[in-house]
């Protein structure tokens, strides 16, 4: 099988699914990064990976709307971005509203 992957901001992207996009960020582990459809420049949870293959194909693997984790990883960090309270600064509030 010949995948293309179409590179992004930080990585590459290997799919989108359930509102959020999966990327592998090259590091010094290859990390794959739950990234949200709705603000890409945040990023919740990630996993890290020895080599930039494993990532991807353990990104290919989930399912991202399972409330479960990719296997073969590594390293892991991060929390849900789902389950955090929105910032005020990110909902369109001023840093002159916010106290």
């Amino acid at each position: 099988m010949i995948l293309s992957l179409t590179r992004c901001h930080n990585g590459y992207l290997v799919k989108t699914e359930a509102g959020y996009q999966l990327q592998v960020w090259p590091r010094r582990l290859f990390r794959l990064v739950e990234v949200p459809e709705r603000d890409v420049r945040a990023f919740g949870r990630f996993w890290c990976y020895m080599s930039f293959e494993a990532a991807v194909l353990a990104g290919l693997a989930w399912a991202v709307s399972a409330d479960s984790e990719p296997v073969g990883w590594v390293r892991r960090g991060g929390a849900r971005l789902d389950r955090i309270a929105p910032s005020p600064l990110r909902t369109g509030a001023t840093s002159s509203t916010v106290r």
